[in-house]
């Protein structure tokens, strides 16, 4: 059995996943969880670096998600993002994260598995991001864009 098939399938994976439902409408627990998160990815960028943009898309899914500005997206997939991103966070899972060179191999196949079982719906959030996000990574402000009569458009 490959090791995302056994990490799906472990205690921790169902214990993370039964959990992510708690997260979904709880602000504070879901920005809680996104920063532990995100500096985790930072910090274990060179275990993660053939799929760390595509974590952090999963991350800002969740985070424009619980934003309330993006709501497109299945709850299923917002509940598998989560659940992934709990099992991330929790030091002892499958392979605990303290065996230096082994410890993520269990993080990346699930986040692997996650991120091709939502692959449609991280596109879709990818396309909307592209036109929601200014050059400078914020947000766009309503009025950002948009040409108001006797403005003229810089180049």
């Amino acid at each position: 059995m490959a090791i995302g098939e056994r990490t799906r399938r472990s205690r921790v994976y169902k214990e993370a996943l039964d959990r992510a439902k708690s997260f979904m409408d709880n602000p504070g627990k879901l920005d809680g969880l996104l920063g532990r998160a995100r500096t985790k990815a930072a910090a274990k960028h060179d275990a993660l670096r053939k799929i760390s943009g595509q974590v952090s898309l999963l991350l800002d899914l969740v985070k424009y998600y619980r934003l309330g500005e993006y709501r497109d997206v299945s709850a299923k997939a917002i509940l598998l993002a989560i659940a992934s991103l709990l099992y991330f966070v929790i030091p002892a899972d499958l392979i605990p994260d303290v065996l230096l060179g082994f410890g993520y191999i269990d993080d990346v196949a699930l986040f692997g598995w996650t991120i091709n079982s939502i692959g449609d719906e991280l596109k879709k959030f990818e396309a909307w991001l592209a036109v929601h996000r200014s050059p400078m990574g914020r947000p766009k402000t309503p009025r950002e864009g948009l040409l108001i009569e006797g403005e003229l458009a810089e180049d």
